[in-house]
């Protein structure tokens, strides 16, 4: 069986998708980005120390907003790629970066829940 490793930091938490108070429960069911099926189940409550994520009904909707600035700093450096540095024509940039966002979907998805629980989750200092 795999050694669990302890994370270090929040913002090591956060990427690691951890939970905000003992930095070691997970917040998906499902490890991995790339899952398919139950991608975004996530625990009700954290398995180690019993943290609830969703602090109350509706306040996953604010991940959402994050997750649009994640897929704009996603898109726009990739179409400024494609179209200024390759010089790609418009449409064949915005398919391109298109492309790269759509593949992006489950690491935008649940970076933006993570970053949205680090953001307004109760924090416990790391020691």
């Amino acid at each position: 069986m795999a050694e669990q490793v302890k994370v270090q930091g929040v913002f090591a938490s956060m990427i690691a998708l951890k939970c905000p108070q003992c930095h070691e429960g997970d917040l998906f069911k499902k490890p991995g980005l790339y899952t398919i099926g139950g991608m975004g189940d996530m625990y009700d409550r954290c398995p180690k120390c019993n943290l609830k994520y969703e602090q109350e009904p509706g306040f996953w909707w604010g991940s959402m907003y994050l997750n649009y600035g994640y897929s704009v700093a996603i898109m726009l450096p990739a179409f400024i790629l494609f179209k200024v540095i390759l010089g790609m024509s418009f449409y064949g940039s915005l398919a391109c970066a298109g492309i790269i966002l759509t593949l992006m979907i489950p690491v935008v998805f649940r970076f933006g829940r993570s970053s949205w629980l680090y953001w307004f989750g109760k924090y416990k200092k790391l020691v």
